[in-house]
């Protein structure tokens, strides 16, 4: 059973305007969790999708999770040239391009 709107303080209308918001812009797939709990979980798109813009925020997450255990300093270089996060070829495009 679907977690109520009073558990979490969340309207099932606000959910609702979400999903409709973030679909409409063409969103493949959205999900929406708190507490652990799903509140919404919409497929779009049937095929595989670009996610590179999600990475970033996944990546952003992370990171902060990781600032806190006191495993990283934000102010750290991220680069090639400093391979304690980021090596060469974790990119597939061509070198020239994941040097830049």
């Amino acid at each position: 059973m679907p977690p109520s709107d009073e558990q979490f303080g969340v309207s099932d209308v606000a959910l609702a305007r979400a999903a409709g918001f973030a679909l409409g812009a063409g969103t493949a797939q959205l999900v929406i969790a708190r507490g652990g709990d799903v509140l919404v979980d919409e497929v779009c798109e049937a095929e595989p999708v670009d996610v590179y813009a999600v990475q970033k925020g996944l990546v952003s997450v992370m990171f902060g999770i990781a600032q806190g255990r006191g495993l990283l300093d934000l102010g750290d270089p991220v680069s090639v040239e400093f391979p304690r996060f980021v090596r060469q070829g974790w990119l597939s495009v061509h070198a020239a391009r994941e040097a830049a």
